[in-house]
Parts: structure tokens; sequence; C-alpha cells
């Protein structure tokens, strides 16, 4: 009997996941230590999380291993994809680091062979230390606060980053899922087409 009852729902449910929120223009995959795929999920969460706080967010961060799903191919990108991209209910959130905080949190990507960031991240990285770090093509300023975007996952402490606990945060309300399903949507509006590219935000020093 409660199959009966459930039926309807759960094909509603396959029809939604099904929705079409944007296209892809060329295949995106997720490797270290920079990808097409890490870029894209970087820059939309700096700037989903820059529209939602009304901050000038300096960057974005996304762990590597929450990212569940390693490749997208050109073509429709339908919304059951961006679930197995990013499962979890984890919420976007910004910290706001002062210099040391922002370099321990350099050196921990570093040591994990580089996490996704956004495009105003520069650094190499040299025997999985962090060199020659930029942010806006500026060294890290000892007297700057940094606002940085992540998940509450890596603010919490999560994926081996306890020292970012303590940091203040602003609460944006959005869903880390949700920020990409209304990045991607509101993109298709626009008629642009899901893209991104290798532009050297981490390399390996030689």
């Amino acid at each position: 009997m409660l199959e009966h009852y459930l039926t309807p729902y759960r094909q509603q449910l396959a029809r939604t996941m099904n929705d079409t929120v944007a296209i892809v223009g060329h295949e995106l995959t997720l490797q270290k230590p920079e990808s097409s795929l890490g870029n894209l999920l970087a820059d939309l969460i700096v700037e989903e999380a820059r529209g939602a706080t009304g901050l000038q967010v300096d960057l974005a961060i996304q762990n590597y291993g929450g990212v569940r799903r390693t490749s997208l191919a050109a073509g429709p990108l339908r919304l059951g994809m961006i679930y197995e991209i990013m499962p979890f209910d984890n919420l976007l959130v910004v910290l706001k680091l002062d210099a040391a905080g922002l370099e321990r949190l350099v050196e921990h990507m570093a040591a994990q062979g580089g996490w996704p960031v956004s495009a105003s991240v520069r650094y190499q990285i040299q025997e999985n230390r962090p060199q020659a770090v930029l942010i806006h093509n500026r060294p890290i300023e000892q007297d700057k606060t940094y606002f940085v975007a992540m998940s509450d996952y890596i603010a919490n402490g999560g994926d081996r980053c306890d020292f970012l606990r303590d940091y203040p945060r602003i609460d944006t309300g959005l869903l880390m899922r949700d920020a990409i399903i209304q990045h991607c949507t509101r993109r298709m509006q626009q008629g642009l087409l899901i893209d991104a590219v290798l532009d050297g935000r981490i390399t390996l020093a030689e």
C-alpha cells in the first residue's frame, strides 16, 4: 500500500532531476593541482557569495574531496548531475581570515596537492609547500583581513581544517549545491554556456 502512494512522488522526483539547468560548453574535469571543473566551482562560489553578502569576497576555496563527480560532459547539465557533484547539505559561508589564517590555509591546500581556488589566487607547489602566493596579484598582506568563501564543513574544521574553527563567519543562507544551481540557472537564462579553462592558478614548481 505504501509503495502505491510513493510511486507518483518518485516519478516526479525523477522528472525533476532530469531538468536541464545549463549547457556545458566543453568537457570539464577534476584534477590536481588545477582543473577546469575545480576552477568553475570556485569561481561560481565566490560570485554567489558576493551576491548573497554584498561583500567584496577575496577568494573562494573548495576541498577536493567534497566534489563527488569528477567530470561533466559537454551538453545539457541536468539537476541530478549537480546533486552528484555536491550531494551534501553543506552551507556556503564566508570566513574573515587574518594573514596568518590565510597563509595556513594555503599551506594546507598545497600539502594536499592543490584544492580548487578562485581566479584571484596564484601559487606554486614545491615539495608540498606553497611558493609565490598571490591574492589579487599581491602577496598576502599582514595587516589585511581576507574574506574567504567556503563550505561550512571546512569552516567547522572538516578535512583537517581545525585551525579555521574560531574565525568569524558570515552565513549566506545558501546551500553550496543551491549556489551552484542558482548560478547555472542564471547563466542559461542569459543564454550563456557553463565553461572554464586552466589559467595557471596552481602550478608545480620545476
